[in-house]
């Protein structure tokens, strides 16, 4: 999910997975959309449908309403947990907090460590922790430096997770 600058930079708000809305907050009155989703994989399917029909669904199935309500919620909660990080943590805390989530959604245990295979590019991780690309860089090579981890372009791999602290 994301959007772009009044300059045209594009700035990446989240990443979705498999299961996952866009453009709920319709629900709640939003009536300028200025997100957008762009897929990073070519077999990514997407079912659209309009507020008509997503409000003719809820009021139709209670289940769904609630599930709805739930992830708007958890979607606020993520938005406010990142506000308090933005403004409480020092870019390498947010950074070393990315990485650990991003290890339990997306890493595979090997070798006494977790080896991540993601797509995002240091630009893509900045936009998501609040800071520039150089940071995340340099975050990155000094994190390597002390031997939390070590990365290539599209995989990052950390020894021992509870020393990434």
């Amino acid at each position: 999910m994301l959007n772009y600058t009044e300059q045209g930079e594009e700035v990446v708000k989240g990443i979705l997975t498999v299961g996952d809305l866009f453009g709920e907050m319709v629900v709640l009155g939003e009536e300028k959309r200025t997100d957008v989703a762009q897929a990073t994989e070519n077999d990514t399917k997407v079912c659209q449908m309009s507020i008509n029909e997503l409000e003719g669904l809820m009021l139709g199935n209670k289940k769904f309403a609630l599930t709805i309500n739930k992830l708007i919620g958890l979607r606020i909660r993520k938005l406010e947990r990142r506000l308090d990080s933005l403004v409480f943590k020092d870019v390498r805390t947010r950074l070393i907090e990315f990485v650990k989530d991003l290890s339990e959604n997306n890493g595979k245990e090997e070798n006494n460590g977790i080896r991540i295979s993601h797509f995002y590019t240091h630009k893509d991780i900045a936009d998501l922790i609040g800071t520039s690309r150089q940071t995340v860089t340099t975050s990155f090579n000094d994190l390597k430096n002390e031997g939390l981890l070590d990365f290539k372009r599209k995989e990052i791999f950390i020894p021992d997770v509870k020393n990434l602290e």
